[in-house]
């Protein structure tokens, strides 16, 4: 499967703070995970204001995680769905702060 492009990458975590965005701790580059909201595979509901790009790699439906809060949210889908409405405003928020540039 095609990587997330790595300038893309350098921008989730500058935008996340090199941080988890679930537990908040810091992250060293080993330790972080790009998690994707919505699957790489899955179709965004159309309520879901994220724009169509190939493999959902749009820097809304992306945040930085640590190993731990990655395997908890895939082990827990209605914790994932509950939680990633209220990540996807965050990014709507820090993406208004810091745009990212292609």
């Amino acid at each position: 499967m095609k990587p997330i492009p790595e300038e893309l990458v350098k921008y989730i975590w500058e935008r996340d703070g090199y941080a988890c965005r679930r537990c908040g701790r810091r992250l060293s580059r080993e330790e972080g995970v790009i998690h994707h909201l919505w699957k790489r595979s899955e179709f965004i509901p159309l309520n879901i204001d994220i724009p169509r790009v190939p493999l959902n790699n749009h820097p809304l439906n992306l945040v930085l995680l640590c190993g731990r809060c990655h395997v908890e949210l895939h082990s827990n889908h209605e914790l994932l769905r509950e939680w990633r409405e209220e990540a996807l405003e965050m990014n709507r928020w820090k993406m208004c702060k810091k745009p990212f540039e292609e």
